[in-house]
């Protein structure tokens, strides 16, 4: 057992370490801690079945319109072949829409003839490797 000097030291310690942080952040830490622990309880298959939905990708062609100032992600995906390759996304939603670098550039036209654009809406005609994009200033 301790000696209480030790003891009220630790305590002492740990208790500037907890209120030295805003509230904000012990709640957000207490939160974390908490779904950690729920995240790794155990489920069964069927559980986990039910509640599994695939990880889809859109196009940024299904949008309606898309607002310009739309964060971009870069990431890494595999091919078929295993080879890597770089892909642009935009998380809208919590959804993810594939960003053609051929709308980038077609983007960058456009805002070097009219630097206020907004919105745009993006149309993609054809599949596979035929496939083209084209671009309209939407307002």
């Amino acid at each position: 057992m301790k000696p209480f000097n030790e003891f009220m030291k630790d305590t002492i310690e740990n208790k500037r370490e907890f209120t030295d942080k805003p509230i904000i952040t012990r709640y957000k830490d207490a939160h974390d801690k908490i779904k950690k622990e729920e995240q790794n309880k155990m489920a069964n298959l069927k559980d986990v079945a039910q509640a599994y939905e695939p990880k889809i990708t859109f196009n940024i062609a299904d949008l309606e319109k898309v607002d310009i100032l739309t964060e971009v992600e870069e990431r890494t995906g595999t091919d078929a072949e295993g080879k890597t390759f770089d892909y642009k996304v935009l998380v809208i939603d919590g959804k993810d829409y594939r960003t053609p670098n051929t709308v980038v550039e077609e983007i960058k036209k456009i805002l070097s003839l009219k630097p206020d654009v907004k919105f745009v809406k993006v149309t993609k005609s054809g599949s596979g490797l035929n496939t083209r994009y084209s671009v309209q200033v939407k307002e």
